[in-house]
C-alpha cells in the first residue's frame, strides 16, 4: 500500500476497494489461505486502507498476517508486527 493508499500485489496494481483487494487476495492464494501473508505499507499510507487489507485477508481465512510498515519515501524497512487474529 504506497503512501497515497493505492494497492497492489505482486506488482500488480488493484482498485483501492474491498471487493477488488479480497477478490486479489483470493486469486493469488489460490486455496493457500494458511501460508503467512505481510502486508507492507508506507509509514504515510492512510490508516483505513491497512484496515481494509487486513478485514480483508481476515475474510479470506488468512491466519498468519503480518503488518510491516516502510519509512515513506525511501521504502526503508521500519519491521513488521504477527496480527493474532483471535485478539
Amino acid at each position: 500500500i504506497d503512501a497515497q493508499g493505492q494497492y497492489s500485489l505482486n506488482g500488480e496494481p488493484i482498485p483501492p476497494r474491498a471487493l477488488a483487494v479480497r477478490g486479489a487476495l483470493r486469486a493469488a492464494a489460490a486455496g493457500r489461505e494458511q501460508v503467512p501473508l505481510t502486508i507492507a505499507a508506507d509509514g504515510e499510507a492512510p490508516h483505513r486502507t491497512v484496515v481494509l487489507a487486513i478485514d480483508a485477508a481476515n475474510s479470506l481465512g488468512f491466519d498468519q498476517l503480518t503488518i510491516a510498515t516502510q519509512q515513506p519515501a525511501t521504502g526503508e524497512y521500519l519491521g513488521g508486527r504477527g496480527v493474532d487474529p483471535d485478539v
